[in-house]
């Protein structure tokens, strides 16, 4: 999600909850992984979707009180069109156009993100220019929640076809990118909070850690029918 990096704001849905608990929820988590994605001190692109909530994005970036204090760090543009890879390639290759090495594409369901992962990901690619290599920090269901590259290409023949929440996935993608490549690197696994009981332990995690404040306010706040442990 960031600068190097983009951000893909379409997670899949948490079960359980009502469209305006799932929509407050989504979009403190996403203001969250913003929070926790500028920690390294790069500069941001953030890829949204559908296109017509690029103004809306901006505006909700201009009201929080903490993220409005990098106004000219965070750049908001719709995300592109096709399958996942495709989307994840047109993001690597527009915010390597803008000017950058290596682009950390994050998704915007990890609220706690880890900043050390994050550079360790893009160091672990820009040791490497010119060899195409890839960086992806694991999560415990066989995904990923990041996905560091110089190479778009490099990118997109790596994830062509994938399916999202396909059992072994990142096994699947890392084979064929380390038979073509010959370089894939792994970072500190994560978790993305794709479940209630994914939220469920970010919110005891960021009792503990202090992070994903929006988060855990908006989770404590739910309806008692809703609320998480």
């Amino acid at each position: 999600m960031l600068a190097p990096g983009g951000a893909d704001t379409a997670p899949a849905r948490l079960s359980g909850l009502d469209e305006v608990s799932e929509a407050a929820l989504r979009r403190a988590m996403l203001l969250d992984t913003i929070d926790a994605a500028l920690a390294p001190g790069w500069p941001l692109h953030l890829y949204v979707t559908p296109a017509g909530e690029v103004e809306a994005m901006r505006d909700a970036l201009t009201a929080d009180t903490r993220l409005s204090a990098h106004p000219t760090v965070v750049h908001v543009h719709p995300q592109g069109d096709g399958d996942p890879s495709m989307r994840m390639g047109d993001a690597v290759a527009r915010t390597l156009h803008a000017g950058h090495d290596v682009t950390v594409l994050v998704g915007a369901d990890v609220p706690d993100l880890p900043p050390n992962a994050l550079r360790a990901a893009a160091q672990a690619v820009g040791a490497n220019p010119g060899q195409g290599p890839l960086a992806f920090g694991p999560t415990g269901d066989g995904g990923f929640y990041l996905v560091a590259a110089a190479d778009a290409g490099a990118l997109r023949a790596a994830c062509a076809g994938m399916t999202e929440g396909a059992a072994g996935l990142l096994a699947h993608i890392t084979a064929r990118a380390r038979a073509a490549l010959g370089a894939v690197h792994l970072v500190t696994p994560w978790h993305a909070v794709d479940s209630r009981a994914a939220l469920d332990a970010l919110c005891r995690r960021a009792r503990v850690s202090g992070r994903a404040v929006r988060t855990l306010q908006v989770a404590e706040a739910m309806a008692p029918g809703t609320a998480v442990e």
